[in-house]
């Protein structure tokens, strides 16, 4: 296969949390791999598995936003939720470049074998780490990420396809067949998304829930009830209402901590806004992890279904926790294996499907040394029990034993599967949600407007399309 030369210039983001045009270049193949220039010095070699597509549109999302406060490095190109053309068709990349979605079969990765490809230690993320995204007219796409859009959706109606196939992934994981009431916090990009997911869930399963939405600006009201919801709170009239479940999307530490107000069992978190809540620092690295949050508890009810689950399970246990309760745990822990760490001084190389950690902050540091698997539970033990806190998040898990679930990524197919059986609603809810088109050159406009505007809720970036 030749070698491709593509060169063009990009706006890429940040630190000061603006676009600078920039000279970059993409030099390779499918086959051979590529390399990434920047300024004519190499940032990036990508292994073979991409293919080099044509930008057509990009959404800025949440995340986009808070990208500066994210752990990953800058300046970069971003955006994700991206449409492109591929063999003259329009289409969307789903955005972890792993080596399954490259097609590396014959690579020697645990993650990508089990199921786990999302989580691949060695994955790039679309416009989040290192691969550039979509606001660059050019994109490399992993080919096995590329997914033919239905021949009814528009351009910019695409640009929702990945954020929805988050939403719905989130609620696809919860029981919500058993649920009565569910509420979603922070209502606007994505927490939209999340109505409209619920709602068209509750079609396809022929189920009965309540779906409330709970917003900080009235200005949104018409917008939830177009989005599916049965009722509308404004958060300084929320009184002792509860909610089987409650999904937080809203970005934000006082989101965070009214979702844990009225949720009766379960959060499921959404945002990756960076932020710490209540002392803990690492939320977002748990949510980018796809992990568990639950008070101790919780420990016997839960820990034989994840052992059935993961047949090589190893538990860590925080070896400050008192010695009865270190025996009781190693009790119940049939034959699968455990290790008594001290949580200051962990083996990064170590992993762990399950932990049982003393306190918020030996939480953080267990986060911060990505000890614990992708999609693992970490019980919080307890250590005042008589006293009651001042802190949400752990009244929350202690006294109303909350269970704290999240997710991030979803699968394509299965959310354009969905919108295609549901086409009509989905596209009078796009001419809502759709509020601003800007075109590439405009980006800094943009981004300032999706960070002030209250009015604006999805903001598409179109590239010029040559014809």
């Amino acid at each position: 296969m030749l070698e491709a030369n593509i060169i063009f210039d990009a706006f890429e983001y940040g630190d000061s949390e603006n676009f600078t045009k920039t000279y970059y270049q993409y030099s390779g193949s499918e086959e051979n791999g590529w390399k990434i220039y920047r300024n004519e010095h190499c940032i990036e070699t990508l292994g073979s598995g991409y293919i080099a597509l044509k930008t057509l549109a990009c959404g800025i999302c949440s995340t986009d936003l808070a990208r500066v406060r994210l752990p990953f490095p800058l300046p970069q190109i971003t955006g994700h939720e991206v449409v492109a053309l591929y063999e003259n068709r329009p289409v969307v990349v789903e955005i972890n470049a792993s080596h399954k979605a490259r097609g590396c079969e014959d690579a020697d990765c645990w993650f990508c074998k089990n199921s786990l490809s999302n989580h691949c230690p060695d994955r790039l993320t679309l416009g989040i780490d290192r691969l550039p995204g979509g606001f660059s007219p050019f994109i490399l796409a992993p080919k096995n990420s590329i997914v033919p859009l239905p021949n009814e959706l528009q351009t910019d109606e695409a640009t929702l396809v990945e954020p929805f196939a988050a939403a719905l992934h989130a609620v696809k994981n919860e029981d919500i067949v058993s649920a009565k009431a569910i509420a979603v916090v922070g209502v606007k990009r994505l927490g939209g998304l999340l109505i409209l997911a619920l709602k068209l869930m509750r079609l396809e399963l022929r189920v009965d829930f309540k779906i409330a939405a709970v917003i900080r600006n009235s200005n949104m009201r018409d917008f939830c009830y177009a989005a599916g919801a049965d009722f509308v709170v404004l958060v300084n009239e929320l009184g002792a209402e509860q909610y089987d479940i409650v999904f937080d999307t809203s970005g934000s530490v006082s989101g965070i901590e009214t979702a844990l107000k009225i949720s009766k069992s379960t959060l499921h978190v959404k945002s990756t806004h960076g932020l710490s809540v209540c002392g803990f620092s690492e939320l977002t690295a748990l949510v980018i992890n796809e992990g568990r949050l639950m008070s101790f508890k919780h420990f016997n009810d839960k820990v034989n279904s994840i052992i059935d689950k993961n047949i090589n399970s190893v538990l860590l246990i925080d070896s400050s926790l008192p010695e009865n309760v270190q025996k009781n745990i190693i009790d119940c822990m049939k034959d699968a294996k455990y290790v008594i760490a001290n949580i200051q001084n962990l083996d990064s190389k170590i992993k762990y499907h399950m932990a049982v950690i003393s306190g918020v902050e030996g939480l953080n540091i267990a986060l911060q040394s990505q000890v614990i698997m992708p999609k693992g539970a970490v019980f919080l033990y307890d250590s005042k029990p008589q006293f009651s806190s001042n802190n949400f998040l752990e009244n929350a898990l202690h006294q109303k034993n909350i269970q704290i679930h999240t997710s991030r990524c979803g699968d394509f197919s299965e959310a354009l599967i969905l919108l295609s059986h549901h086409y009509s609603i989905f596209k009078h809810f796009a001419q809502k949600f759709i509020t601003h088109h800007f075109g590439i050159k405009d980006l800094n406009q943009a981004f300032k407007l999706a960070r002030t505007d209250k009015k604006s809720i999805k903001i598409v970036v179109n590239h010029e399309v040559e014809t």
